[in-house]
């Protein structure tokens, strides 16, 4: 799972949700962030609860 694609689920689909395209549930406890290079440094906000298969 690359940050772009992280990124680019958690525009379309609001936490908790299943990621298109792959079998890893995210969670975001943080609010949305008003852009994307501050989402991309606050991937510590972003759990897995799923690995990737």
């Amino acid at each position: 799972m690359t940050r772009s694609a992280i990124l680019s689920a958690y525009q379309q689909y609001e936490p908790p949700g299943l990621i298109p395209g792959t079998n890893s549930y995210w969670q975001v406890y943080s609010e949305k962030r008003s852009g994307d290079a501050e989402l991309i440094t606050t991937v510590d906000n972003i759990v897995f609860c799923c690995p990737e298969v």
